[in-house]
Parts: structure tokens; sequence; C-alpha cells
């Protein structure tokens, strides 16, 4: 069996042999909208086929959370474009944006800044439908698909029965005498709050 050594990317190689892990992060700050509009934006995700309806729904209904990367001393959002589409939106709706938060981020040159918005935007752990289903279980789920983007993972409510699987309307249509009943759905075991007020 062959095995390869792994190998450093360059930028790393005093970091590997000193064994130190280095913050790159040099300061917090707080932005004006303004201001922060007219920096250039990464264009890692293509801007024309993003939908930012789920992104503003979130910021509308849990505020401003995240706050924005930028490259210090330099006007590049590092991660944000996303926020940056969706405040612009909001904006031209009416909304009033405040100051945000930026996290200043050193590097280099903007090969070391693309290198770092790579890093931000990778994935390094799976979400699968189990571990989804095990975060959620205990948060009210209804309603949380406007607001988060997570493709090929079910987060909503159940889909109604098929014709030929009446238990779950018939639950429903027995709990209709109660004023508060709990409904068992058969597909996924989750239990329901029903009332018919």
């Amino acid at each position: 069996m062959h095995l390869t050594a792994l190998v450093p990317p360059p930028f790393a190689d005093d970091m590997i042999q000193d064994k130190q892990i280095v913050s790159k992060i040099s300061g917090f700050d707080m932005m004006t909208w303004g201001e922060l509009r007219t920096y250039e934006r990464n264009d890692l995700k293509e801007e024309n086929n993003r939908d930012v309806t789920k992104l503003k729904n979130a910021i509308v209904n849990d505020g401003f959370t995240t706050p924005f990367f930028i490259w210090s001393n330099h006007r590049y959002v590092l991660d944000g474009t996303g926020r940056c589409l969706a405040l612009e939106e909001l904006e031209s709706e009416g909304f009033v944006v405040p100051e945000l938060p930026v996290i200043h981020i050193d590097a280099d040159n903007k090969e070391a800044a693309k290198r770092i918005v790579l890093m931000i935007s990778s994935q390094h752990g799976v979400i699968t439908q189990e571990s989804l289903d095990r975060f959620i279980e205990d948060i009210d789920a209804i309603g949380i698909d406007d607001f988060i983007n997570l493709p090929g993972l079910d987060y909503g409510m159940p889909e109604l029965p098929d014709d030929d699987d009446d238990d779950l309307l018939d639950d429903f249509e027995s709990a209709e005498e109660d004023e508060d009943a709990i409904i068992t759905c058969p597909h996924c075991g989750k239990d329901f709050e029903y009332n018919p007020r």
C-alpha cells in the first residue's frame, strides 16, 4: 500500500513547523451600510442565480446575526455577498439598515484572500436527514423552510398521506371534537398539536 504524504500549501510552512495556530482575525468593528455596500464582493457564487428570499426572511424575523468578513485594510468582502444582496432588496422595500458588524481578516494578497473565501464557503461536515431531524426535534419547525436553505433535505411539515393511507386523516377528523388534541404522524412519528379553532 502506497501512502502519499500530505503536502501543506506554501503559506502554511512556518505555522506547521512551529506547530502554532495563528489567528488571522485582526479586529471587530461596526460599519455603516452606506460604506459597506461600496465594497467589492467575492463572486464565488453566481449572483444572478441567487434567491435571497429566505435570507431576507431570516434577517427580518431574527435580526442581523452574522457579521461580514472583510479583508483587512482592503475594500473586499470575503464573506457576506448574499447578505449584501438581501439588505439591498430590503432597503429598496423601505427597511432601514443599521450599522453592521464586520470582522477584519488579514491576508497577504488577493490570492490568500480568495483561499480564505473558499475556506469560509466550504462545508466540513455533512448534514443528513437523520442529523437534521434530531437537531430540530425540540423546536417548532413550522415555517422553518421560509428561513433556511438545505437542498435535498426535508425540514418542513410532513407531506399529506396518499389516498390509500387514511390513518392521519382519521386522526384529524376524530380530533375535531377535542379542544386540543395531539396527533402522531404515521410517517415520521412526530407529534403535532391540533386545534381546530
